[in-house]
């Protein structure tokens, strides 16, 4: 999945990975998805802001892994905002 707006450059990805879930030997392995996305956040003059990467363990699909990088991207900018102010 490749994400563009205008404020946002983004690209998920998917990992498969073999894992056996607890202590006992005997268990058997299972297939999980690994989900991360990365973004790079842009200012008003479209230069770059912000780099953000999301792992997600246990994740399906990019869709689950963006709302969570733009989320860190809007409480950078709100840090931002506080910051500016106590200057």
């Amino acid at each position: 999945t490749f994400l563009k707006n205008e404020h946002m450059i983004g690209k998920s990805g998917t990992a498969e990975c073999l894992e056996t879930i607890g202590l006992l030997l005997g268990n058997p392995p299972y297939l999980y998805n690994h989900t991360w996305f990365g973004a790079v956040f842009l200012d008003e003059k479209e230069e770059p802001d912000l780099v953000v990467v999301v792992f997600l363990r246990y994740g399906k699909f990019g869709r689950q892994v963006a709302p969570l990088a733009s989320a860190i991207y809007e409480e950078w900018k709100h840090i931002l905002e506080v910051h500016k102010k106590l200057e």
